[in-house]
């Protein structure tokens, strides 16, 4: 990593587990976090990211495979620094 990584807090009720993606890269700077509803009414996944404004494309695309697999939850919530270029530059894939 190149930055200063991310972090995500949650209530010690709440009951969460960090996600283990097929698609993690290194250099991506992203944490994803399960949390389990209790209500049985299904989970949420909440991922944080952060694109330095110098990332290349490599590492952009590494981050749509985490993305893209993530995405296969219920529910999703995704927070972070994203870069604007990143939206300009994957506009069509998004």
């Amino acid at each position: 990593m190149r930055g200063g990584g991310v972090t995500l807090y949650i209530k010690k009720w709440i009951e969460c587990e960090e996600l283990s993606l097929k698609n993690s890269h290194e250099q991506v700077e992203s944490l994803w976090v399960r949390i389990r509803d209790r209500g049985n009414k299904g989970n949420l996944v909440v991922g944080v990211y952060y694109r330095p404004p110098d990332q290349g494309e490599p590492i952009d695309k590494a981050f749509l495979l985490q993305l893209q697999e993530a995405s296969c939850s219920q529910a999703l919530i995704l927070l972070g620094d994203f870069d604007h270029l990143l939206m300009e530059k994957w506009h069509g894939d998004l």
